[in-house]
């Protein structure tokens, strides 16, 4: 299966991008399988009945169920969220799946 490596979005944009900020790079391996998955906190910010949110650990259990397949994986987060705030979302939602299917193609 895909390999999963979760880098919660305040994280990494947390000051937002702005000029004369300074980023810290980090490298991930990206291999065969591997999937990237960007979200917007549309995702993360989904809320049940009771208002509490999905949160990165949400978001993290959906992603070990997600499907292998880019499409699919993007429609299944897309269809959690609206169902968990019973198609009601407060905030934008943008998902972007990357997928590398053959090892060779990384090089």
């Amino acid at each position: 299966p895909p390999r999963s490596t979760l880098f919660p979005y305040t994280t990494l944009f947390r000051s937002g991008l702005k000029r004369g900020t300074e980023y810290q790079n980090r490298e991930v391996p990206f291999g065969a399988r591997d999937r990237l998955i960007l979200v917007t906190d549309g995702l993360t910010e989904a809320r049940d009945q009771n208002g509490a949110m999905l949160g990165v650990g949400g978001v993290g259990d959906l992603l070990r169920s997600c499907s292998d397949d880019p499409q699919r994986c993007a429609a299944d987060l897309s269809r959690a969220a609206h169902k968990r705030s019973r198609g009601a979302l407060r905030d934008d939602l943008a998902i972007l799946v990357i997928g590398l299917d053959d090892a060779s193609s990384a090089a």
